[in-house]
């Protein structure tokens, strides 16, 4: 299954794909935001063309905790994507994503400007992997 993986920011939406077997991710393209209809059309645009069955948006707002403008964003984009496409579309926890894709530049040895801030696809595809292993790790 393929899946698509959209990492909102505040300024900019990083997304990843998955492969056809739903095995690795692969960063993809960072959007510019713009309205929340103007993202969901984006987003969307991009689901088709790729062809995925599955929309998982990364979300570190921590339940029980005051949700801040990005937290806030992100679940009105997650409506406005249910209510736009039959492609189901859920929330993952992809705190330290940012985190994940730096470590993984520097093992790559990139510079270290470079490193300091990541690309928002980058990001993207560090949670999307780790969803992608969860899901396999759960069916083995």
């Amino acid at each position: 299954m393929k899946i698509l993986a959209v990492d909102p920011g505040l300024k900019k939406i990083g997304l990843a794909v998955s492969d056809p077997t739903g095995t690795v991710a692969r960063a993809l393209a960072v959007l510019k935001r713009g309205s929340l209809q103007q993202d969901c059309v984006r987003i969307l645009e991009v689901a088709h063309c790729e062809k995925v069955e599955r929309i998982i948006i990364g979300s570190s707002h921590e339940p029980g905790t005051r949700m801040n403008e990005l937290a806030r964003f992100t679940h009105r984009l997650l409506a406005s994507l249910r209510a736009a496409t039959p492609i189901p579309a859920s929330l993952y926890d992809e705190s330290f994503s940012t985190q994940r894709a730096r470590e993984a530049l520097t093992a790559r040895g990139t510079e270290r400007r470079m490193r300091r801030s990541p690309d928002d696809a980058l990001a993207a595809a560090a949670f999307l992997q780790e969803y992608l292993d969860v899901q396999a790790d759960q069916s083995n």
